[in-house]
């Protein structure tokens, strides 16, 4: 929405006035007390719980170093532009430990708007339906702008063993999002969870962060996720959680520059990121390794994950299939419908050698597959697609395949009830990779320990990508530009000719950083008087004369 450019001194009345209403207030629990004005470290109060009773919209609450040993729940709200926040002090370690005695969960937060959560440790619950942060939409009410930054969550356990199988009643849940309302004005929206590291818990059959329900608008972003007992990060629908069927789904989310490690269940296949009944949720530049399925793009009830895309990640050394696509129980209609697959590097899935290949098919419609880099195990299996109804119009094309020692002649692709053998019979057979590859994709480090997956510079898959259908500004995982000379790598690397100096002495002149991508410093002893600067390609972009 565009505004009109206001007058300078309203501008500036406007600034003092929200100046004036911030206030900075302050927790302490070893010497505060809860009957003081938390104005100041000298008056501070005692419990988490009390600021949450008493904060008003654009203060922040300081809460100083300590472990705070009680279940908060939230009863103040901000406004907008001038959220609450509640954060630890700068460089000192705060965490809110639970305690099986104040109940199933140490933080909620119902019904509440424009909060801000930075910087506490949650941990340390170990009873059933144990939960260490709930955000909560009632059928009435709603939850808007709530950002979780930098917290840990860890420990939210169902059992204290490890090794114990769960039954489908044992759940813990470190960090679930549940939106029950009725209508689109009663949904959670505009939620940010920010480089949360969320670790070690024992989950039964619950997941690390869980999206579900009536969800509109939601970000995850640069979180860790690891070492859990199911999966990593799941945005789900159709589960009943609001009443109203229509908008039972998280909807509208970016899901961009995750980690999501050994997330592995004993009980069932586990994704590091799991999108089931979802709809118009962005996977980007993340990367997964050591789950059950690096990603899984299911639906479990009726209905359909729809218009989900999966682009740039990097899904490596994951214990069953780099990718999941697909609804699977016979008993439901759940299928996955209109998604897009485009420039991931997959790399040596399918640890286990269980024959399911890079990429695992089940009930999928009008799915496309473009630009992706299949670097396969040691088996060979390229992937599976099960004879299961309904597929069509699934589609692969400019996709590079490999697998390390394997003759093409000799992969195989679990086609249906039969087994494809050759790359040849692939192509033939399932009308796929008009203009694919199979060639060794000449990564710069493919071990498999730590890899890097980038490619070289005398990699096939340089430029053999299809150009179009990205979005604005998009790059590759690592940031580098995306399409260079209208051309587009396969991949999730885009490679990126370094920056050389020509007839130049580098030790008198310094260019960072390098590579680069649209601001250049350069820094000599010499006076420079002439100074030409070609892209990657070697055509001039520009030129300075003089000093």
């Amino acid at each position: 929405m565009s505004r009109a450019r206001p007058h300078r001194s309203l501008l500036a009345c406007a600034l003092i006035a929200h100046v004036a209403a911030a206030q900075d207030l302050y927790v302490d629990g070893a010497n505060g007390d809860d009957s003081n004005d938390g104005l100041s470290m000298a008056t501070a109060w005692k419990t988490i719980q009390k600021s949450f009773d008493s904060a008003s919209p654009g203060s922040t609450v300081w809460i100083s170093e300590g472990t705070y040993v009680e279940h908060p729940v939230l009863h103040v709200s901000g406004l907008p532009g001038q959220p609450i926040t509640f954060q630890n002090e700068p460089g000192e370690l705060v965490s809110i430990d639970g305690d099986p005695i104040l109940g199933s969960t140490i933080v909620t937060i119902e019904d509440r708007s424009h909060i801000v959560i930075r910087g506490l440790r949650i941990q340390n619950l170990i009873m059933p339906d144990a939960v260490g942060l709930l955000i909560r939409a009632t059928p009435s009410g709603g939850v808007e702008d709530v950002r979780i930054a930098r917290c840990p969550i860890r420990w939210i356990n169902w059992t204290s063993d490890p090794l114990a199988i769960p039954g489908p009643d044992d759940n813990a849940q470190p960090l679930i999002v549940y939106g029950e309302g009725l209508d689109s004005a009663n949904a959670i929206s505009d939620l940010r969870l920010d480089s949360l590291n969320v670790y070690e818990n024992i989950t039964g059959f619950s997941e690390a962060i869980s999206i579900d329900g009536n969800v509109n608008g939601f970000v995850v972003n640069e979180c860790d996720v690891h070492d859990n007992t199911n999966i990593g990060i799941l945005a789900a629908g159709g589960y009943g959680v609001s009443a109203n069927v229509t908008v039972d789904r998280a909807r509208n989310g970016n899901i961009t520059k995750n980690r999501c490690w050994n997330n592995v269940s004993s009980y069932a296949t586990s994704g590091g990121i799991y999108l089931d009944g979802a709809q118009g949720v962005l996977l980007m530049y993340n990367r997964c390794w050591g789950n059950g399925y690096g990603i899984e793009i299911g639906c479990e009830q009726d209905g359909a994950t729809e218009a989900c895309y999966v682009l740039d990640n990097e899904l490596r050394s994951n214990l069953i299939a780099g990718l999941a696509i697909g609804g699977y129980d016979t008993g439901t209609t759940g299928v996955v419908a209109q998604c897009w697959v485009r420039n991931n590097t997959f790399f040596n899935n399918d640890l286990l050698n269980t024959g399911s290949g890079e990429v695992y098919i089940t009930k999928a419609v009008n799915c496309f597959f473009r630009n992706n880099l299949f670097s396969c195990g040691e088996q060979g299996v390229l992937l599976t697609k099960e004879d299961i109804a309904p597929q069509s119009n699934i589609q692969f094309d400019f996709d590079l395949w490999h697998a390390p020692d394997v003759d093409p002649a000799d992969v195989e692709v679990n086609w249906g009830t039969s087994t494809l053998t050759g790359f040849g019979s692939y192509l033939v057979t399932s009308g796929w990779d008009a203009h694919g590859l199979y060639a060794d994709p000449c990564f710069v480090d493919p071990s498999p320990i730590d890899p890097d997956l980038s490619i070289s510079s005398n990699s096939p898959a340089i430029d053999a990508g299809q150009n179009g259908g990205g979005f604005p500004g998009e790059t590759d995982i690592v940031a580098s530009p995306r399409v260079v000379n209208d051309t587009v790598d396969i991949g999730a690397y885009e490679f990126q000719i370094p920056l050389t100096l020509a007839g130049t002495d580098r030790e008198t002149l310094g260019v960072f950083p390098n590579p680069t991508e649209n601001l250049i410093h350069l820094s000599t002893a010499l006076p420079l008087f002439h100074i030409d600067l070609q892209d990657v390609h070697g055509s001039l972009v520009r030129t300075w004369r003089g000093d």
